[in-house]
């Protein structure tokens, strides 16, 4: 039986290099390239906006119902295809489409696929992008950030992710520790520690930090997880009230 994820993300790079337009993993199934892992319910991308249309049309033909599309993300269900729900969020804007420029391409090995993958700076901007849009989420997006940033601290373009924080608010307001915003209360204040540049906990207790060469481990944890569990839970849609700035 074929695993819906990786057809959803064969379907996805197949039609990109067809139409001749960039797309880059990004999310949960990004995550596990860069040695954190969380169970997730829908393969996400960054998709150049050039690439909509063929998208959409391909998801349709193959059974997919279209939630939204918009000019700026598009979210579909299975439907009657064999996929899982797939996410868009489209690169319109510079910062989006250079986070697409550089992405590198790792292996599906299970699937004998390349996949383009956003590099750790990318995904902690959208993460703080997500954090601006979704803020009862914002435990996990955080939780995600630290993590990232403590994998791979030592090679991290600081120069990037302080752009980033700027574009959000959140260089001098984001604790590095928790990534929580400075509380407003009657409590003494503490002077946070920047987000970019200061010290991070070990996430080795709390988080895999065995990098993944491929999505097939982090596939068999997802089979494992919904075995026991059953179907994952989705997370909040993409919708119009959703701000984008990258």
């Amino acid at each position: 039986m074929r695993n819906p994820f990786v057809e959803s993300i064969r379907l996805v790079v197949r039609v990109a290099e067809t139409g001749g337009f960039r797309v880059a993993l990004i999310g949960g199934f990004a995550l596990p390239f860069y040695g954190v892992q969380r169970a997730t319910g829908d393969v996400d991308f960054l998709v150049e906006a050039s690439g909509s249309a063929a998208l959409h049309d391909a998801l349709v033909k193959a059974g997919a119902d279209c939630l939204h599309r918009g000019l700026d993300s598009a979210n579909y269900a299975a439907g009657r295809s064999k996929l899982t729900g797939i996410d868009f969020i489209y690169a319109r804007r510079a910062r989006a489409l250079a986070m697409l420029e550089r992405a590198p391409t790792k292996p599906l090995r299970g699937a004998r696929l390349a996949v383009p993958v956003l590099d750790r700076e990318a995904l902690i901007g959208l993460k703080l992008q997500a954090i601006a849009n979704a803020p009862a989420r914002r435990t996990q997006d955080r939780a995600d950030i630290e993590a990232l940033l403590a994998t791979g601290r030592e090679t991290l373009d600081l120069a990037g992710l302080r752009d980033y924080c700027r574009l959000f608010g959140k260089e001098e307001r984001m604790s590095s520790k928790t990534g929580s915003v400075r509380r407003r209360s009657a409590e003494p204040r503490r002077r946070p520690t920047p987000l970019v540049g200061g010290r991070v906990p070990d996430q080795r207790r709390v988080r895999d930090q065995k990098p993944a060469r491929d999505l097939d481990e982090f596939l068999a944890l997802l089979a494992n997880l919904e075995a026991v569990f059953g179907p994952l839970g989705k997370p909040a849609r993409i919708n119009r009230g959703t701000i984008f700035l990258l």
